[in-house]
C-alpha cells in the first residue's frame, strides 16, 4: 500500500543576577527557532576583505563591535536596539572600498556606514567597483530585510531584500535551518556584461551527496530589483510511504505472558528472524500507513524501516521490535502507527515483520507564467 503526501541598558544590571536573564535567553532563541534545527556555531565577527572578481577593487567590512556573545543575546532577548554593544562604539558595520593597485598603496574610494546590526556574511565587489553587494547577517543567515544589498560604491543604498521578498513561501519551507539561521545560498556571482546579481538558492547545505542543480534568480544592480515577478524556484518533493508486511509461516506457541516485549520468550522470537520462515500478507494488511515527518522530507531522508511485531489471537499488536531505523523521527512514526494497528485474527500468537519504505521523488517547480 502506497500513501503520497506533497510536502546596554537596565537588562545587564538584572542578568548579572543569574539563572532568570539565562533562561528568557534560552527561550529566545528557542522561540525564533524551527522544527528542523541543526547545530552550528559562530565566532565573534572580525573585520574581512572580499576583492572583485579580477581583482581591481576591494571592500574591507568592520563589523560592529559587540562586547560577547551572550551580551549579544541577552539584550536581543530585552529588545535593545544595540544589542551586546560597547559604550562610545555603536557606529555599526562600516564598509570601505578601494582600488587595488599593483605598484602603489591601495586608492581609497568611500566609507560608509551598512545596514546589518552586526555584519554581512559575504560580499561580492563588481569588476568595474560600481557595485558592492551584501549578503545574510552575523547569527543569522537569511533572517531580516537585509539578506541580499545592494549599494553603489558611494554607498548610496539601491535595495534592501529579505528572503520573502525573493522566494516563495514553498521554496522557504523546503530550505534547511539551525538554531539561529535559514540556510540558502549557492555560489553568488555578478554578470559584469549584463550589470545582473546572479544568485544561486540551494537546500543542499548540508547534504554533501546533494545532486539538486541550485536555482537560479537574476537580480538588476541599477535597479536592485529582480527579473521578472516572484515564482517558485525550488523542485518540489513528493514523498511516498510503501509498506510491506510477511508473517510467519509457523504459528507460535506462545502464552500471554510471552507476548510482552520484557518477556525471555519474546525476546528469543524476535531474534530468530529469517526472511525464509516469513509470508507475505495482502497489500492492506497492515492498516493505516505512517506519516511521513516533514523533517525527514525537508532534508531529503529516505530508506527502510524494519519493525518485527508480536500480535495476539485478536490481531492486537503487543511486542515491538526495531531491527533497522531512520533518523528524522521516521522510526518512531512507523511504529506509532503500527502499535493501532489490528490484524487479522489468528488461531495462536504470530511472528510479523513489517518494511516500510521511505521514498522522495523531484518534481520540477512550475514554469513562469505566460
Amino acid at each position: 500500500m502506497i500513501h503520497r503526501q506533497d510536502t546596554a541598558g537596565p537588562g545587564r544590571a538584572l542578568r548579572r543576577s543569574g539563572l532568570s536573564r539565562t533562561a528568557l535567553t534560552i527561550l529566545f532563541l528557542v522561540s525564533t527557532s524551527t522544527a528542523l534545527c541543526l547545530a552550528d556555531t559562530w565566532r565573534l565577527p572580525t573585520a574581512r576583505t572580499f576583492h572583485s572578481a579580477d581583482g581591481g577593487y576591494f571592500v574591507v567590512i568592520e563589523p560592529r563591535e559587540i562586547s560577547s556573545q551572550q551580551d549579544y543575546f541577552e539584550d536581543k532577548a530585552d529588545g535593545q536596539v544595540n544589542a551586546g554593544g560597547i559604550e562610545g562604539k555603536n557606529d555599526g558595520p562600516r564598509a570601505t572600498l578601494y582600488t587595488a593597485r599593483a605598484d602603489a598603496d591601495p586608492e581609497l574610494l568611500s566609507s560608509f556606514r551598512l545596514v546589518n546590526d552586526v555584519a554581512p556574511v559575504s560580499a561580492l565587489v563588481s569588476d568595474d567597483g560600481r557595485y558592492l553587494v551584501t549578503f545574510d547577517n552575523w547569527h543569522h543567515v537569511g533572517y531580516g530585510d537585509d539578506v541580499v544589498v545592494i549599494y553603489r560604491s558611494s554607498g548610496e543604498l539601491v535595495s534592501s531584500h529579505g528572503l520573502e521578498d525573493l522566494l516563495t513561501e514553498q521554496d522557504i519551507t523546503m530550505l534547511p535551518r539551525s538554531v539561529s539561521s535559514h540556510y540558502w545560498a549557492g555560489e553568488h556571482r555578478i554578470d559584469e556584461e549584463r550589470d545582473l546579481l546572479k544568485l544561486e538558492i540551494t537546500r543542499c547545505r548540508f547534504d554533501p551527496d546533494c545532486a539538486e542543480s541550485p536555482a537560479v534568480l537574476m537580480i538588476g544592480l541599477e535597479t536592485g530589483e529582480p527579473l521578472g515577478p516572484k515564482r517558485q524556484l525550488l523542485p518540489n518533493r513528493v514523498a511516498t510511504v510503501e509498506m510491506r508486511v510477511a508473517r510467519a509461516n509457523e504459528i507460535l506457541g506462545l502464552s500471554a505472558a510471552d507476548l510482552w516485549c520484557s518477556s525471555e520468550r519474546a525476546r528469543q522470537v524476535l531474534a530468530e528472524t529469517d526472511v525464509a520462515d516469513l509470508e507475505k500478507l495482502p497489500a492492506d494488511a497492515a492498516g493505516d500507513l505512517p506519516e511521513y515527518p516533514a523533517p525527514g522530507i525537508k532534508i531529503g531522508i529516505t530508506g527502510i524501516v524494519i519493525l518485527e511485531l508480536l500480535v495476539d489471537e485478536d490481531g492486537a499488536v503487543q511486542c515491538i521490535s526495531t531491527l533497522k531505523s531512520l533518523p528524522m523521527k521516521l522510526t518512531e512514526a512507523t511504529r506509532t502507527s503500527l502499535r493501532s494497528t489490528r490484524f487479522e485474527r489468528q488461531s495462536s500468537p504470530v511472528r510479523i515483520r513489517v518494511v516500510t519504505v521511505f521514498e522522495i521523488v523531484e518534481e520540477p517547480p512550475p514554469g513562469p507564467e505566460s
